[in-house]
């Protein structure tokens, strides 16, 4: 098995993404692409020993996605006082959605082990949990009242979205998360903070959203449930045969149609990604303000 160590690259991939990131232009039509390059080059090849791949087989991922799942059943099933008491809540708390982030982030911490607390795999988990409550809330109220939303309206969101979603949902934050990680160490001080979490957010909405959905994809074509998918690939990922298969894991999302070959060695083929013709353009060389030597 390999590294879930997502930030654990040579000068040289780093390099490649700060390259990526310094190109990207939140303003130009071709900014989607942009922000998928320099993705492409976060992930690389797809091997059994990819870190991203080793990530969502790891079980702190496992472990977290199965909290995340059970609470959106708890809320389908119990009344959400009941919920909240679980999680040590007064009910006079009447905009609970923070502490039970909060709770919910304590309670995976607890759940793993010292080892498991430290991979970048816990840290990603962590960050999601915050970020699939808001979405799941926001598919009953707007957006920016999510987080101040009633128990009552939490419990309305999680009976209305399906518990495959749900998993869905953290997946493409936890996927998100790790990316973001790659990014910021990549660009070494070098790139705007404002930049990175530009890139992070298309890719968020476009890449991340894509692997997830194709991750559920593969569990429902395999008759698993989304919990059972880390299990599935620590078993599976040494057979050729299932490699081949989880090929629909390692997906880039279908560009905007803006003539700009999308293309990238090591993702060319892969199912939703584009003809093998096309290929990523050249960079422009940028000029050197060095002066030579003597």
């Amino acid at each position: 098995m390999g590294s879930q160590n997502v930030t654990n690259f040579s000068a040289a991939k780093a390099n490649r993404i700060r390259a990526q990131m310094e190109d990207f232009d939140p303003t130009s039509p071709q900014a989607d692409s942009q922000a998928w390059f320099a993705a492409a080059d976060a992930i690389g090849e797809f091997t059994k020993s990819n870190s991203f791949i080793q990530c969502l087989a790891s079980s702190s991922f496992e472990i977290a996605l199965r909290s995340i799942v059970s609470l959106a059943s708890d809320f389908k099933y119990k009344q959400p006082e009941q919920v909240l008491k679980q999680f040590n809540i007064a009910p006079a708390n009447r905009q609970p959605l923070g502490e039970l982030a909060a709770r919910i982030t304590q309670s995976l911490s607890e759940n793993l082990v010292a080892t498991q607390q430290e991979t970048k795999t816990a840290f990603a988990a962590k960050d999601a949990i915050a970020r699939t409550l808001i979405d799941v809330v926001s598919e009953s109220v707007p957006r920016e009242k999510a987080a101040s939303a009633s128990p009552e309206e939490i419990t309305e969101a999680f009976k209305k979205v399906p518990a495959r979603k749900v998993s869905t949902l953290f997946t493409q934050n936890v996927f998100s998360s790790l990316l973001n990680m790659t990014f910021e160490a990549a660009a070494e001080g070098e790139i705007p903070k404002t930049a990175i979490a530009e890139i992070e957010r298309r890719n968020r909405e476009q890449l991340a959203a894509q692997v997830s959905r194709r991750i559920e994809g593969l569990a429902r074509g395999k008759g698993l449930s989304p919990t059972q998918i880390p299990s599935f690939i620590r078993k599976n990922i040494d057979k050729a045969k299932s490699l081949k298969e989880l090929e629909s894991v390692r997906v880039k999302p279908n560009p905007p149609a803006l003539g700009v070959g999308v293309a990238d060695a090591g993702f060319r083929g892969i199912p939703g990604g584009p003809p093998l013709d096309v290929v990523k353009p050249k960079r422009k060389k940028k000029k050197s303000n060095r002066k030579p030597n003597g």
